[in-house]
């Protein structure tokens, strides 16, 4: 009898172990999945963090290829003071025509003319093509003119392009890196 009742409380004690054990389980397992889940979606966040960062990457190696290299390290007025230099070369004989500085909006601008004749159409149009390729500044083209020499001799074709320059300023810096006092 005393062996029975040793198997009896042995049976009990281990009954009531596994029984313990269900219910931690029972109880723990919803918590443990929700924790899965927010890992799985935390290791799916990961990777698109991943592809974002490096979208960012390229965008910025895109945009650092677009800006010409002494974009921070000079003020506006001076890369569009270079920008017409370049026109002046490009557009031999025409008479350009730049006024005043205007500032508005975070942007820089400088209307510009240029007046010249037409000895060849193509260079004409390829010259125009330029402008619009511009950036940094850009040039935004307002209005072209083609019209016919009103003076004695052989007749002239003359062209008049009106535009402006244009130039983000997010920060007003001087040429040696510190801010306008």
């Amino acid at each position: 009898m005393k062996r029975l009742l040793l198997y009896y409380t042995i049976s009990g004690l281990l009954f009531a172990a596994v029984l313990s054990g269900v219910v931690l389980v029972e109880k723990f397992r919803g918590p443990v999945y929700d924790t899965a889940g927010k890992l799985r979606g935390v290791k799916t966040d990961l990777l698109r963090m991943k592809g974002a960062v490096a979208d960012m990457g390229s965008v910025m190696r895109d945009l650092k290829a677009a800006l010409p290299q002494d974009f921070g390290s000079r003020l506006p007025e001076g890369l569009v003071l270079i920008r017409l230099d370049d026109i002046k070369r490009r557009f031999k004989g025409a008479e350009i025509i730049a006024k005043n500085f205007e500032e508005k909006g975070g942007e820089m601008s400088l209307p510009v003319s240029i007046k010249a004749k037409m000895d060849d159409y193509t260079v004409f149009v390829n010259n125009v093509g330029y402008l619009q390729l511009l950036s940094f500044p850009f040039f935004q083209i307002k209005n072209i003119t083609i019209s016919q020499s009103d003076e004695k001799g052989p007749p002239a074709v003359l062209y008049n392009i009106e535009g402006i320059f244009r130039m983000p300023i997010a920060n007003r810096q001087t040429a040696g890196g510190r801010g306008a006092e």
